[in-house]
């Protein structure tokens, strides 16, 4: 096993599984983020207890992560382990959802374990509900984001609601590149990306290990498509 360029905190099952596969689980995300420039703004939407913001900051000692992740105990161990590689200057966590509009939203974790996917925001009613904002309104309510260079978007199906709040920032000619986890709406995301200018003609779609590989093999129905300029 290849160690990762950072430390985890590993007490359950799916934390060991995330952290001895942090390398050949994704190896077209490692590949991605291993191109990005010194110094660029990522967004990791869907960041779980935060591997990919991590090996940014890592590898990209001037670059600073954004990562967004609603689930409570995800969220907490993200913080925990920013604080473990003393990286609280660079990977920046907020425990929201974003969306296509900026409103009050429930999220409904799939489970409570650490390092557990297949979370999903939902209508709210109120009871237990948390912010969900659109990226292209996120600094009018108080923050202050830079426009990112690139941007992760791996939220278990509703790909298509971020995308749909941030047409403003799709048409940024800083953004570089989008990775988005595909396993519905496919044509009206690749529709979204064309429009915006952006190809899933690279090298990173090509790569021979890519996770589709080992998705097809398992029955899972879900891809990794990453958009360039």
């Amino acid at each position: 096993m290849i160690s990762p360029p950072f430390k985890m905190i590993v007490q359950t099952e799916m934390e060991k599984y995330r952290y001895e596969t942090w390398a050949i689980k994704e190896p077209e995300t490692i590949e991605w983020i291993k191109s990005f420039k010194d110094g660029d703004c990522f967004i990791d939407i869907g960041a779980n207890i935060g591997i990919y913001s991590l090996y940014c900051a890592s590898i990209h000692p001037k670059s600073k992560a954004y990562a967004f992740e609603p689930h409570r105990k995800n969220f907490m161990r993200l913080m925990d382990n920013i604080a473990l590689n003393e990286l609280s200057g660079r990977v920046k966590p907020y425990q929201f959802m974003l969306g296509e509009k900026t409103c009050r939203k429930e999220f409904l974790g799939y489970s409570e374990e650490i390092g557990s996917s297949g979370g999903q925001m939902v209508e709210s009613g109120e009871i237990g509900s948390v912010p969900c904002y659109a990226i292209d309104d996120i600094n009018i309510y108080g923050f202050d984001f830079p426009n990112p260079d690139h941007v992760k978007i791996d939220i278990d199906g509703q790909e298509l609601k971020v995308l749909q709040g941030m047409k403003y920032t799709l048409r940024t000619p800083r953004l570089k590149s989008l990775l988005v986890e595909i396993n519905r709406d496919k044509s009206k995301i690749l529709s979204i990306m064309a429009e915006n200018g952006f190809t899933s003609d690279n090298k990173f779609n090509k790569m021979e290990n890519h996770s589709r590989v080992r998705r097809a093999k398992e029955g899972i129905n879900a891809e990794n498509i990453i958009f360039t300029r």
